[in-house]
């Protein structure tokens, strides 16, 4: 087996469905200008769709899935983004050919 298979994080019981809904709901996201939040209305349609019905339970899994969403959108809308400690100026060339620091 690929060495990579031994080192992969290991997943605790307990989270198995939150991470299985995430992955389920991930595809509905709107996509612009970076990625959007899981739609409320995509988790509450999930829920009737497979029967967790219970106010905790959906709070529960509602609270998860906004967590994980942040997560998510958090490492993915800022992975392009310079950090801001470590500011590189970009040298742009101007139309007469003289140099322009950004």
């Amino acid at each position: 087996m690929p060495s990579d298979y031994f080192n992969k994080p290991r997943l605790y019981p307990d989270l198995q469905g939150s991470v299985e809904m995430f992955f389920e709901l991930s595809p509905s996201r709107q996509m612009g200008f970076g990625a959007g939040a899981i739609p409320v209305s995509e988790i509450k349609d999930h829920f009737e769709l497979f029967g967790i019905d219970g106010y905790e339970i959906r709070k529960f899994f509602f609270r998860r899935m906004r967590l994980m969403d942040n997560i998510y959108l958090d490492i993915v809308n800022n992975k392009n983004k310079p950090e801001k400690n470590n500011k590189k100026k970009s040298t742009l060339i101007n139309s007469s050919g003289g140099k322009l620091r950004a």
